[in-house]
């Protein structure tokens, strides 16, 4: 069976890792929505 403190840790580092990835993503679509508004805003001028 698994030790409790192994448990534990793997739980920590997985919600870390899957909060990191989140954080991460929503940067990118942050990113990618600036760069094409931006791209769409000189277009229309």
């Amino acid at each position: 069976m698994f030790d409790s403190k192994l448990v534990d840790y793997t739980t920590i580092l997985f919600a870390s890792i899957n909060s990191t990835l989140h954080v991460l993503l929503m940067c990118f679509v942050g990113y990618v929505a600036a760069k094409y508004g931006m791209i769409t805003s000189e277009i229309e001028k």
